[in-house]
């Protein structure tokens, strides 16, 4: 059935009357056709939504993911999460910055992107450390700094251990969050 307005411009766009029927006719077509039209409509989600790729960044992740072109699913995911949590969506953007490292870890691409692990891994700590998960906080700030150990990036090591300290402060880890405090001012 033809939906009276579109979510795109210019547009028509069409839903099945049954999500059974949905279902269904997802499930004849093969993997690899339903991979490939995944991949297509994240395209034309990107080159048709204009200034408003941002608002559809879930969307095209999401079609990333299912057509296994896990580089940009992450891409895709990180944007996603840092749109939630700039609306203080701090759930939201957990789930997608997860699903960011995620679609990473099954990428061929993962050396190539130390750079954004280590901004989806402070963006994931920050988002539990605004929920005051701490734990959560605290491990996701460890990960981050091993990430910019590894890319032997003076500035992010600095920062991790930095937002480690507070994290592990606000967990009442005093001595951890001084020696945490200690490596970020011995990086910086």
């Amino acid at each position: 059935y033809r939906r009276e307005t579109s979510a795109f411009d210019g547009a028509n766009q069409y839903i099945f009357k049954h999500a059974l029927l949905a279902d269904v006719t997802y499930n004849t077509l093969l993997l690899r056709e339903r991979q490939n039209l995944h991949k297509k409509t994240a395209e034309w989600v990107i080159k048709t939504g204009g200034e408003r790729e941002t608002e559809n960044a879930a969307i095209i992740a999401d079609h990333f993911e299912k057509a296994e072109t896990f580089s940009e699913a992450a891409d895709w995911f990180g944007r996603a999460a840092r749109q939630a949590a700039d609306a203080y969506a701090h759930q939201t953007a957990i789930l997608f910055y997860r699903k960011a490292l995620d679609c990473h870890a099954r990428s061929s691409e993962k050396d190539r992107q130390l750079n954004k692990i280590i901004k989806w891994r402070e963006g994931l700590g920050a988002a539990f450390y605004s929920l005051a998960d701490f734990p959560a906080s605290i491990s996701s700030y460890s990960k981050m700094a091993e990430a910019a150990e590894n890319s032997d990036d003076k500035i992010n090591q600095t920062r991790a251990f930095h937002l480690l300290s507070a994290s592990q402060f606000e967990g009442s880890d005093v001595r951890a969050s001084v020696e945490s405090a200690q490596k970020s001012a011995r990086r910086g």
